[in-house]
C-alpha cells in the first residue's frame, strides 16, 4: 500500500507520519486528487519544513521525503575544544 511506503521513506529519516490521507482536493476550478500528510514536529526541527504536505502522487512523496537534507547539524559532531 503507497500510505506504508509513505510511512517507511519518512521513518528512514527520522520522521513520523501523523496522519497520510488520500482524497480529492479543491484547487482553483477543479478537485483533483492527491496525499494530504501531516509530519510530525521534527519535519520543522531537523529539515525547516511544514508539517503539513499536499502531494500529487506517492511518487512525488517519496521523492520530497528522500529529497530532505539537514537544515543544520545541532552541533552535532562538533567539539568545543573544552
Amino acid at each position: 500500500m503507497s500510505k506504508r511506503k509513505i510511512i517507511a521513506a519518512a521513518k528512514r529519516k527520522g520522521l513520523t507520519v501523523v496522519s497520510a490521507i488520500y482524497g480529492w482536493q479543491a484547487t482553483p476550478g477543479e478537485m483533483v486528487p492527491g496525499w494530504q500528510v501531516q509530519f510530525g514536529p521534527e519535519v520543522d526541527e531537523l529539515f525547516a519544513q511544514d508539517e503539513f504536505q499536499d502531494f500529487d502522487s506517492t511518487q512525488d512523496a517519496l521523492d520530497w521525503i528522500e529529497g530532505l537534507t539537514q537544515a543544520n547539524s545541532h552541533g552535532a559532531g562538533v567539539s568545543n575544544g573544552n
